[in-house]
């Protein structure tokens, strides 16, 4: 059994195959100064689509985490990992993943400090392998009791990890 490193995180893993035909995309974008008082900015974010929730997860949390296995059960998510200021994000904004209850996919988003970063995720993609992302969420499963069925959520993540394998 899987214990949690600290009692108020749930974690969560999704994963893929990798493989040179896959829709993941980089996306590199620069931005002037403006009137306004923007400066100078440059941005880039990496999108890795289609990432499956390994339920066996929810068989390891069984007693601790009920409540979000079942909720992230059948759900997939989209990994945008960011660096730079992204003009659709909040300039707050760290890591975090949204959903719904309705929903069939979840968006996580990682801001990374380093555009070596960012390449070298972008660069360990290609090619054929699996892709694994686990987050640890900034709360307790009790969080996931009471969702309403039509109401978008957010939740902070603690700690973020992606690894390849071969």
């Amino acid at each position: 059994m899987i214990k949690h490193m600290y009692p108020q995180h749930v974690v969560a893993i999704f994963g893929k195959e990798l493989s040179a035909n896959s829709n993941d995309g980089m996306t590199f974008e620069t931005r002037l100064a403006d009137q306004w008082g923007n400066d100078d900015a440059v941005s880039a974010h990496l999108e890795i689509c289609d990432l499956i929730f390994d339920e066996s997860v929810g068989e390891n949390f069984e007693s601790q985490q009920t409540n979000a296995s079942k909720l992230l059960a059948g759900k997939k998510a989209k990994l945008i990992i960011a660096y730079g200021l992204v003009d659709w994000a909040s300039k707050k904004a760290r890591q975090d993943i949204s959903f719904s209850k309705k929903g069939e996919e979840a968006f996580i988003f990682w801001k990374v400090e380093e555009l070596e970063f960012l390449n070298g995720i972008a660069n360990a993609m290609k090619g054929d392998g699996k892709v694994w992302v686990k987050i640890d969420m900034f709360c307790d499963d009790t969080y996931f009791d009471d969702f309403e069925e039509n109401s978008s959520y957010s939740v902070n993540l603690y700690k973020i990890s992606i690894n390849f394998s071969k």
